[in-house]
């Protein structure tokens, strides 16, 4: 028992890195993010919580680049998005155009935190620091 327990912490060791997440890294990013749904539980413009406007939303995030936002089994938009390391940092690109509530999720959104079902994001830009927080369902 003891032997499992020793290599079970061992996995946990290896698979993350200092601060207890996973490894910032674009591949981790977009291998999260393409299984199951994911849910908007923080998000934060220009200081204001707007979290809010995305409650029962879901998205699916498609391994073919595309993201689908749903209401139950209603399709409310479609768009684009991608990974890619810039800077040393895990980039997420996302990018909606159809519905102006979809719009404000557009951008380039560098990961902060990536672990336990969970992804944060913080974008930066001349008049703001805005950030969004991911939840797997």
């Amino acid at each position: 028992m003891n032997r499992l327990f020793t290599l079970f912490i061992c996995l946990i060791l290896i698979s993350c890195t200092e601060d207890g997440q996973s490894a910032r890294s674009d591949e981790n990013l977009f291998d999260t993010l393409t299984e199951g749904q994911w849910q908007v539980t923080f998000f934060e413009v220009n200081g204001q919580d707007q979290a809010n406007n995305f409650e029962g939303i879901n998205f699916n995030f498609i391994s073919n680049g595309q993201v689908e936002a749903y209401r139950g089994t209603q399709l409310l938009d479609e768009g684009s998005w991608s990974t890619r390391r810039e800077n040393g940092r895990a980039e997420f690109e996302l990018s909606f155009s159809d519905n102006p509530l979809f719009e404000t999720l557009n951008g380039e959104w560098y990961q902060i935190v990536l672990g336990f079902g969970r992804v944060t994001f913080r974008e930066i830009s001349d008049e703001s620091e805005n950030r969004i927080t991911l939840e797997q369902l």
